[in-house]
């Protein structure tokens, strides 16, 4: 009985503890100008609604990556100057 106890409560804890984890996402991709279609270096993302605030700027070619973004429909500003 005692055994059948404890494995009980072990498949609880370990049920319990996978339930808590926060799921995130990386979120990649390169920054455009549209009329002119030339990537836009330098450009600031920031995810809306953050805390703390997460946020990249793109690199020379344009490209970005932010990670540890939470899973879900997520928004972002996107300026340049």
């Amino acid at each position: 009985m005692k055994t059948t106890t404890t494995v009980i409560l072990l498949m609880f804890f370990i049920t319990f503890s996978l339930a808590a984890q926060d799921y995130t996402q990386t979120v990649k991709g390169k920054i455009i100008d549209l009329d002119t279609k030339v990537s836009l270096p330098g450009a600031s993302i920031i995810l809306i609604g953050s805390d703390p605030l997460l946020g990249a700027i793109s690199d020379p070619d344009g490209n970005f990556k932010l990670e540890s973004v939470p899973v879900g429909r997520q928004s972002f500003e996107i300026s340049f100057i």
